[in-house]
């Protein structure tokens, strides 16, 4: 949301906070009731919109499965709450409900904890250092507990009826800390030995608020570097991004220009590019990177030689990237973040086709972390109906899309040995790519396809196979999964990984290859229905 405005809004908590106190002072709340009234009502107006502009933001920038997180947590809840006290003023009267009336304005101080880092700094300096804490406080609990049972053994003898037990000295030694209890403790010890252990006791005493205190002001400091290391990743962060919508590179430049998508991001940077050329550091971006927020790094093998880029990606999906552009076709990949430059190829393209898309880019099968290993592509999700937060959201955007879908085309690469491309269609290498039992039924569609694509493939001299050496044909495949339980025809289709490696003029060369060998299926299917509708 914009600085200003939460500036604005941070003010506008401060005058709540007046008003508040305003309205507690008899003198002026009988005499100036009616103009506290208008100034409560500019303040919820504020509030109001406040409150819209952050439904609007969660509604844009979330998909479904995190809507309802965002519109349902604390901070909308204190932003709901502080619109309260104006409606309930002018609906409620009399002196029976001023305390509560004021209570809840007291509430709307609570919005400046999710607007100003400053108010959030002590907690999270208490929470990052919760362990420290945890330890020190049970050392001076032990500790205290050990000299509570000595000063019981000392005094009992000499004053029965004020250490008469072990407790008693404990809650005797607990009231030097923080004062007396009720009344309790306004005694001490009467022999030497018990008043050296109150020595020691109040010695504790000091460090039981000393020893937390120094913790929390480490935790302090080290939260303040913390928002400054924050705030320098996300201005690099958005100097990274910012480049990637610029393309430098004349062969690039060319290339998209010839295919009309001149206005794609580009493919990739190069780590030393970031590093020199645009002087981000090195731990930056390795922070940046770890984030995995649209900026990832990426080292691969070409020629014998291994390389390391930038990628980017738009993160708006708890899966990664999802674009709903209300068109009758649809590119997934499930591969985007081990696959290498799939999430630029498959992103290129939906672009090609205008086509919706849905790009995994957060997990893959081959991830270090346990979190995030994840196969979208085989997945027993799509067989018994459950799965984590990320897959279950993933299958919710493919079913917002399955009324309208005509095909979807699910993208992957494919290894050395194997043809430029190969299309599946639900089978394995036994099975014919016409098989009337295939993710794509349509037939006599496909034979036009093939054909089509066939030559779009010769005259581009590549190879291409139509289910001739890879099959996905397992129940809890993805393609399997569409086809059966969402009726979406679709087709998959492996492109070689040297392609997807290859320079600016092959690279997109490959885009328009598969983006014309899938028109001409979108085409047949069009050209039918037209002739259907003049019939």
């Amino acid at each position: 949301m914009n600085v200003n405005w939460n500036k604005l809004v941070i003010t506008f908590v401060f005058l709540a906070l007046l008003h508040l106190v305003l309205d507690s002072t008899p003198s002026i709340s009988e005499n100036y009731g009616a103009l506290l009234l208008i100034f409560d009502g500019i303040i919820t107006m504020v509030f109001i919109t406040d409150f819209v502009f952050k439904l609007n933001n969660a509604r844009d920038r979330y998909d479904e499965s995190h809507k309802l997180r965002e519109y349902v947590n604390f901070e909308m809840i204190i932003d709901l709450l502080s619109i309260l006290p104006f409606f309930m003023a002018l609906t409620f009267s009399g002196l029976e409900y001023l305390g509560v009336l004021r209570l809840f304005r007291l509430l709307r101080v609570f919005k400046l904890f999710n607007l100003v880092k400053s108010h959030s700094l002590i907690i999270n300096a208490m929470r990052n250092k919760k362990y420290e804490l945890y330890i020190s406080m049970q050392v001076v609990i032990i500790i205290t507990v050990i000299l509570s049972a000595v000063l019981y053994f000392v005094e009992n003898p000499s004053q029965p009826e004020n250490f008469s037990s072990i407790t008693d000295a404990f809650l005797w030694s607990i009231s030097k800390f923080i004062g007396e209890i009720g009344g309790y403790g306004d005694f001490a010890p009467i022999t030497v030995m018990g008043k050296i252990l109150a020595t020691f006791v109040g010695i504790l005493g000091i460090a039981i608020f000393a020893v937390p205190a120094g913790i929390i002001a480490s935790g302090f400091v080290e939260e303040i570097e913390n928002i400054k290391k924050e705030e320098e990743n996300d201005h690099f962060f958005q100097k990274i991004a910012t480049s990637f919508t610029t393309e430098h590179l004349v062969a690039h430049i060319r290339a998209k220009s010839r295919l009309n998508l001149s206005h794609i991001r580009r493919k990739v940077l190069t780590f030393n590019d970031v590093k020199f050329k645009m002087n981000v550091p090195e731990s930056n971006l390795l922070a940046i990177a770890e984030m995995e927020k649209s900026i990832r790094l990426r080292n691969y093998m070409k020629d014998g030689k291994e390389y390391t880029v930038v990628e980017f990606f738009e993160d708006n999906a708890t899966y990664g990237t999802f674009t709903n552009r209300h068109s009758p076709v649809t590119v997934v990949s499930t591969h985007s973040k081990d696959q290498p430059f799939m999430g630029h190829f498959s992103y290129a393209l939906s672009e090609y086709l205008s086509a919706n898309y849905l790009s995994v880019e957060k997990y893959s099968a081959t991830d270090f972390d346990p979190e995030k290993s994840v196969n979208f592509a085989i997945n027993d999700a799509y067989l018994n109906g459950t799965g984590g937060e990320a897959i279950e959201a993933f299958k919710n955007d493919l079913q917002h899309l399955a009324n309208h879908n005509e095909l979807t085309i699910l993208v992957r690469a494919a290894g050395s040995g194997f043809d430029d491309f190969e299309v599946l269609n639900g089978g394995t290498p036994e099975i014919d790519f016409f098989d009337a039992g295939g993710t794509y039924t349509e037939l006599w569609k496909l034979e036009e396809f093939k054909k089509s694509f066939q030559a779009i493939v010769d005259e581009a001299q590549m190879t291409i196979g139509f289910q001739t050496r890879l099959h996905n044909n397992e129940e809890n495949n993805l393609s399997q999964y569409l086809k059966r339980d969402l009726n979406m025809a679709n087709l998959q289709i492996h492109v070689g990984a040297d392609l997807l490696k290859a320079d600016a003029e092959a690279y997109y060369k490959t885009i328009q290859v598969v983006g014309d060998g899938f028109k001409s299926l979108i085409s047949t299917r069009t050209h039918v229905e037209e002739n259907s509708s003049e019939d």
